[in-house]
């Protein structure tokens, strides 16, 4: 069996909360994993694999992202923050 990378930014408390905002974010919309991607017009995975691990965001993906939930990305960042205790 092959050895699975392990990606660096799993488990740290940055990337923890970057999921829980997006997730928290998504769900407040009523929208599902496929949903959001189609939106964002990207494979239907697009956010599962954003949302477990598998895929990091860029700063322009937030942005498209908070913009296809129609949030401020200000507003989506200052959630990110207050999650970390930096607000």
């Amino acid at each position: 069996m092959a050895n699975k990378k392990v990606t660096s930014w799993v488990g740290l408390p940055e990337h923890d909360a970057l999921v829980a905002t997006i997730v928290a974010a998504r769900e407040a919309k009523g929208l599902s994993q496929r949903q959001l991607s189609a939106i964002l017009g990207e494979e239907e995975t697009f956010i599962f694999r954003i949302e477990h691990g598998f895929r990091r965001l860029d700063l322009i993906e937030f942005m498209r992202l908070a913009d296809a939930l129609n949030i401020s990305s200000r507003a989506l960042f200052d959630d990110l923050l207050q999650r970390l205790g930096r607000d």
